[in-house]
């Protein structure tokens, strides 16, 4: 093996250098549904905890519930008034969570399949409206298109 030997060939032409990747966009909108989460879980433990303290002794006795001007009583429950008022709670909490969401959801779409159905009926009274001038539009352009692919007559 001589130097032409292993000079024959010429080396590969280097890669052309990469552009160093763009910085990505930040997206907001999970860490504001994090927030959102972390606020509502911040929230139910608060009212759970001051449930648990008003159904139980901890609260003592400076905590008093008035509700139409008549106190409640929390201390002296008994376990079946405890488990329908935690019962009462929680399908609220349901309600609050999920009925509600999908309420405001099948409004939202109503509206908006209202409002696309004003648009197709406008689109098809303007189609019916300018329906000659369409067809007019589409016979010039149709012309249009043939006398550009006519070949030219050599004279």
């Amino acid at each position: 093996m001589t130097d032409d030997d292993i000079h024959a060939f010429r080396p590969a032409a280097a890669p052309a250098a990469v552009a160093p990747a763009l910085p990505r966009a930040r997206r907001r909108w999970p860490w504001v549904l994090l927030g959102g989460a972390t606020l509502v879980a911040l929230l139910l433990a608060a009212v759970a905890a001051l449930g648990a303290m008003a159904l139980t002794d901890w609260a003592g006795p400076g905590v008093t519930l008035i509700v139409d001007d008549e106190q409640l009583n929390l201390q002296h429950l008994d376990v079946a008034d405890a488990f329908g008022a935690l019962l009462g709670l929680g399908i609220a909490l349901v309600v609050v969570l999920v009925v509600v969401p999908l309420a405001l959801l099948a409004a939202f779409a109503a509206v908006g399949l209202a409002l696309g159905i004003v648009l197709l009926v406008l689109l098809a009274v303007g189609a019916v409206a300018f329906s000659p001038l369409i067809v007019l539009l589409v016979l010039l352009w149709w012309g249009w298109r043939a006398l550009r692919r006519r070949p030219a007559v050599a004279g």
